[in-house]
């Protein structure tokens, strides 16, 4: 009995050689599908976020230049969440967010990787803000109490075409520009 690797694959006794060579072919293919992926295929994001806080705060803090604090114990899922989905009721629409986190202070933050630019309409990012408020308040409480949001979209085209690498908007009053917080 010979020892022969092939693609990686130690073979021992070639019973099968088709299902070999089959299973070789599978992971180059699936080799180049991961050579091609970027941050705005939804796995690689899955990947390169879940679990990591730390590139959450330095994007938090490179993008809106705040310090994201989280004191005490982490606990993945009360401060950065992937793929957090949000309803309010069965019949509801859902929302899937790709990257949620919430700093000490309750701010809410969303991260949005988009491929298709016209997916992410003004109306959808004024959706995802509103259901970021979703369970902010008890009974009684004043609206004041609700936590700042934040909804942060990556896309890769220049979504408005003015050849900034990114946009801020905010909410404004329009009878006077005066600014919304």
């Amino acid at each position: 009995m010979t020892n022969k690797a092939v693609n990686g694959f130690l073979i021992s006794d070639i019973k099968n050689p088709e299902k070999i060579l089959f299973e070789a072919k599978r992971r180059e293919a699936f080799i180049k599908d991961i050579e091609k992926m970027t941050m705005f295929d939804n796995r690689m994001m899955r990947c390169v976020f879940s679990g990591n806080t730390e590139l959450v705060k330095s994007i938090l803090k490179t993008i809106l230049n705040i310090d994201f604090r989280i004191d005490g114990i982490l606990d993945r899922n009360d401060y950065v969440d992937i793929e957090k989905q949000i309803q309010a009721h069965p019949n509801d629409r859902a929302l899937y967010l790709d990257v949620y986190a919430r700093d000490d202070s309750g701010t809410r933050y969303n991260f949005e990787i988009q491929n298709d630019v016209g997916r992410m309409s003004p109306e959808r990012m004024r959706y995802n803000s509103s259901m970021l408020d979703l369970g902010s308040l008890k009974a009684g409480m004043d609206f004041k109490a609700l936590p700042s949001t934040f909804v942060i979209v990556f896309c890769r085209k220049d979504l408005y075409k003015k050849g900034e690498p990114f946009y801020v908007l905010n909410r404004r009053i329009r009878s006077n520009d005066e600014k919304k917080d």
